[in-house]
């Protein structure tokens, strides 16, 4: 009870009322008074207090007979309990009111000024954490004030129903003190109503809301007399993802004489979708608000008047079992001690710890959204904020690539994927313009949603590369071309009708290098530079990397203007064309549609790879701000600090929490994460972490491998023909940029966008990774340099100065002397 209230008050307002009353107000009286604090939109009522109940048994001398009564059921005979229940029920409904208690409830009655009301047992010993008494207790709606008292004696009695009995001996609770509370609450008129639980009550998803609507009164649905609308709604980020629309030919309505009756609906009506899409999403927000304030899975009971949710009751869960977070210390160590082997290094990456978190949650979810029944199970390890190595369970990726593969396969397949794309890019970096306006929790909520969302698609096109460059060979082998030549022919029907957004980059900057040539003046040529820089200079970026500057604009102008751009510019849109037209003539030769779509999915596939590159880079740059006032929240003056948190933690910034974020950094100096089964993110720190660390650097790491082997050669799948020699540079990050001249050969891990100024010197390239659609292929393909990726080893056979032939068309890399 609140300081200074009474405690010998037999009724209360539910404003008066919060959920440490539950020992006088019942489960429902308390939580009704607990949502009506939190400003929950709850239809205004009062609680007929339980030290009511128990003066009316003592002023009717109730209490010794009841007790005496009790003693004699034994459960496990079920008539004892009916016997029982029939003499108490009597007893309780016989005895007339005192008019202590019904002057008080007649008094808050008459300050409702509701006409109609409804009358609900809440049993003190109802809807705890281990004990739902749902339906064991009764609800009595529709009453008038001629009637209240009755039926709050009916309530009392439904203490005592032959079910509720049974339950309370069967729970063996029936040594414990229960009593019972009354609520009563003005009726919504309800056009729809239903119930919604904040976890999936079956598979116990709980980022999942499950909704019931339907016409009239929901006692209807509780009662199992209509079957209702079935909605699912994913909490992160908020959207429908199924609805299950059923015909209504009846509802329960009030009638006019008080009493509720059933009334035909029409069909036009009946075989609508109950809440619209908008309901559906402005419901599950008063549902997670619940959730949030409790702290716990709740089912709730709604109705809506006039357009307007409230929320009749609410209680726990109580059939989930252990949550995904609470066995998460257990789960981490076995992942480390057993489960380890099963993953398999993919790729090491400059991404951050939180861009890494993000993209594990998006890759398990919402690679649905783009139309892809498929989850992606990671685990990562990232060092000092950004060098992240990211691990695959082999079977997972294998399910993963067979369904995004079956899907882009279908001739209007991939055509869906990139409508999405385009789709999700837009909602993105429309949310991160408002949270760049108005950086709040909500609006920082919005941004996370639809990142983690669009972080779903990062492999999705790579993968298509890599799958379908499976699928394909096995195709064209069909077709009747050789092992040797496949190579080749994959590179040709696969190539991309239009440039991707980094080639055409560099097409623009041909275009300014021959307008200086013609001699377009230096001021024009600075304000052309800039206008470069604009368009294109966020392209580097992608997660944790810089801008380019108008000094990199300026290098990179300096290395074109040493050639003819205007013959150079002619010369890439010509090779486009005719290579366009090569693979046209090539697909219709074969006259194999399986062949022409899968080569089309892999080749807008290799577009979409670079589009989606281009849309993290802009927003990567694009939250900078963002991200310093967090960190200046969190005492930090480095926007970078803001990689090593959780994006729960930068929102408890934007709520006013108070913590330092470089003890943060420095705990998270190494730190592990995956991806459970059920689609839960789990750190691992401390012990775990150094085994699983110690795992990967003897399984997959450098002391694994030599530093240098004594073969010659090495061999990998060739991305762009041709044949060049060159000096070797073995470039591993973007501190060896400065090592490579113009004819020399590109040696790296993998390339990526801020690769491309010194992929325009080089004269070849090699990589140790990649497929079809890696950014080194692309490249080789837009500017017609001879490539050679997937080699596996060509970092540590290689070393700067080695002279090498790269034989493009046979995927073949010889050290010459």
């Amino acid at each position: 009870m609140k300081k200074g209230r009474s405690k010998d008050r037999l009724v209360l307002a539910f404003g008066d009322l919060s959920s440490k009353d539950v020992g006088i107000a019942g489960g429902k009286g308390a939580s009704l008074g607990e949502m009506t604090q939190a400003g929950i939109p709850v239809p205004p009522g009062f609680v007929i207090l339980s030290p009511a109940f128990e003066k009316f048994l003592e002023e009717t001398d109730l209490h010794v007979e009841i007790s005496a009564i009790l003693g004699s059921v034994d459960h496990k005979q079920i008539h004892t309990v009916e016997n029982a229940s029939r003499k108490i029920q009597a007893l309780l409904l016989a005895a007339e009111m005192p008019e202590s208690i019904a002057a008080e409830i007649r008094k808050f009655f008459g300050n409702l000024g509701a006409e109609y009301v409804a009358v609900r047992s809440s049993a003190t010993a109802e809807d705890s954490a281990s004990a739902a008494w749902a339906g064991q207790l009764e609800s009595y709606l529709n009453t008038t004030e001629e009637d209240l008292i009755e039926n709050v004696k009916k309530c009392w009695a439904s203490l005592f129903t032959p079910r509720a009995i049974f339950y309370r001996f069967e729970k063996d609770l029936h040594e414990l003190k229960i009593s019972v509370a009354v609520v009563v609450q003005k009726m919504v008129e309800s056009e729809t109503s239903g119930v919604a639980f904040s976890v999936h009550p079956v598979t116990e998803d709980r980022n999942q809301i499950i909704m019931e609507a339907g016409f009239g009164l929901g006692e209807a649905i509780v009662s199992g007399q209509i079957t209702p609308d079935n909605y699912v709604v994913e909490k992160s980020p908020r959207r429908i993802i199924d609805k299950n629309i059923l015909a209504q030919t009846r509802g329960m309505y009030r009638s006019a004489a008080g009493g509720n009756e059933w009334k035909e609906i029409p069909g036009t009506t009946g075989e609508k979708q109950v809440l619209t899409d908008e309901q559906i999403l402005e419901l599950s927000e008063i549902v997670v608000r619940i959730e949030n304030h409790y702290g716990f899975p709740c089912d709730v009971e709604w109705a809506s008047e006039g357009g307007k949710f409230f929320v009749v009751q609410s209680r726990p869960i109580t059939t989930l079992g252990q949550s995904p977070q609470e066995a998460s210390a257990p789960e981490a160590k076995d992942y480390v001690e057993t489960g380890y082997g099963d993953w398999r290094l993919g790729i090491t990456r400059n991404v951050s710890f939180w861009h890494q978190w993000i993209s594990s949650l998006g890759h398990f979810h919402h690679t649905v959204d783009f139309g892809i029944n498929a989850r992606n199970q990671q685990l990562a390890v990232t060092a000092l904020g950004t060098e992240t190595s990211l691990f695959f369970r082999s079977e997972n990726i294998a399910e993963y690539s067979e369904a995004i593969l079956g899907s882009v396969a279908a001739p209007a397949g991939i055509a869906k994927l990139r409508a999405r794309y385009e789709e999700f890019s837009e909602a993105l970096l429309s949310s991160l313009e408002k949270l760049c306006e108005e950086t709040t929790p909500e609006r920082w909520d919005d941004f996370m949603a639809k990142y983690t969302r669009m972080c779903a698609g990062l492999f999705l096109t790579s993968t298509i590369g890599r799958a379908g460059m499976t699928a394909l060979t096995e195709l064209l082998k069909k077709e009747g071309v050789s092992d040797e030549d496949i190579p080749e022919a994959i590179a040709v029907v696969t190539y991309p009708d239009e440039h991707t957004p980094l080639f055409r980059s560099q097409l623009d900057l041909l275009e300014i290098g021959a307008k200086a040539q013609n001699g377009v003046p230096h001021e024009e040529q600075a304000a052309l530079l800039e206008g470069w820089l604009e368009n294109h200079g966020f392209i580097p970026v992608n997660f944790c990397e810089d801008p380019w500057t108008l000094e990199d604009a300026g290098k990179q102008l300096a290395e074109l203007l040493q050639k003819n751009c205007t013959d150079e510019l002619e010369r890439f849109e010509r090779e486009h064309r005719e290579r366009v037209e090569q693979k046209r003539k090539r697909l219709a030769g074969m006259k194999n549609e399986e062949v022409t779509v899968l080569a089309e999915a892999i080749a807008e596939g290799t577009r979409l790879n670079e589009f989606r590159k281009n849309v993290f880079s802009r927003v990567s740059l694009g939250y900078r701000d963002v991200f310093s006032k967090i960190a200046a929240l969190g005492n930090s003056e480095n926007w970078r600090d803001c990689f090593s948190l959780l994006p729960e933690e930068m929102r408890a910034l934007l709520e006013g929490a108070e913590f330092d974020i470089k003890d943060i950094v420095e705990k998270r100096k190494v730190v592990g994460y995956y991806t459970d089964e059920t689609g839960v993110n789990h750190l691992i720190e401390g012990e775990d972490l150094q085994k699983f660390v110690a795992f990967i650097e003897t399984a997959h790491g450098k002391s694994s491998a030599p530093s240098a082997t004594s073969e010659t050669s090495v061999k990998g799948f060739t991305a762009n023909k041709g044949v060049v020699e060159g000096v070797v540079r073995v470039i591993l990050s973007a501190k060896d940029f400065h090592k490579i001249d113009r004819g020399n050969i590109l040696v790296t891990t993998m390339t990526s966008v801020d690769f491309v100024p010194i992929m325009e010197k080089a004269g070849a390239f090699v990589t140790n990774e990649g497929g079809i659609t890696s950014h080194a292929a692309i490249i080789a393909r837009e500017m017609n340099k001879p490539c050679i990726i997937g080699t596996q080893i060509a970092t540590k056979v290689f070393r700067d100065g080695d002279r090498v032939r790269v034989d493009g068309n046979r995927g073949i890399i010889e050290i010459l002397d």
